[in-house]
């Protein structure tokens, strides 16, 4: 199970350097103002606990155990912060019941960018899927 964790970590890391260095662009002369407003979301019927991992306002990784579905949370991004991540997996010894489902969504100013289900296995297990997206 942790190798799981570490490889859907890996992967969403991954995903948001490869975004990072996708945006980046020699005629940027000046940093932007403003901010953007960052929801992530974990709706569906899933009754385990799930231990997920978000980018926060600042970038910085932030840890949370999801033990009741829906869930949501809402960070204010500042301009300068090009990317967000969102993965997660069951929370250990907290497992739902086999065939469960949970979505997982990344919206950026009230407008979907990403999504995600996953399926509890036959222990009732599940990882959600590495979500990522650059903040346009």
């Amino acid at each position: 199970m942790k190798k799981k964790f570490f490889l859907m970590m890996a992967t969403v890391l991954l995903g948001l350097v490869s975004i990072s260095l996708n945006s980046c662009s020699s005629d940027d002369s000046s940093p932007a103002s403003g901010t953007k407003t960052v929801k992530y979301e974990v709706t569906g019927n899933y009754s385990g606990h799930l231990f997920v991992v978000f980018t926060g306002a600042n970038g910085q990784n932030v840890e949370e155990i999801i033990t009741t579905l829906p869930w949501s949370k809402e960070v204010t991004a500042p301009n300068s912060l090009i990317a967000v991540g969102f993965g997660g997996q069951t929370s250990a010894q907290n497992f739902g019941a086999a065939g469960q489902t949970a979505t997982a969504k990344i919206y950026v100013n009230n407008v979907q960018k990403q999504t995600g289900t996953a399926t509890a296995d036959a222990n009732g297990a599940m990882t959600l899927p590495s979500l990522a997206t650059h903040l346009e």
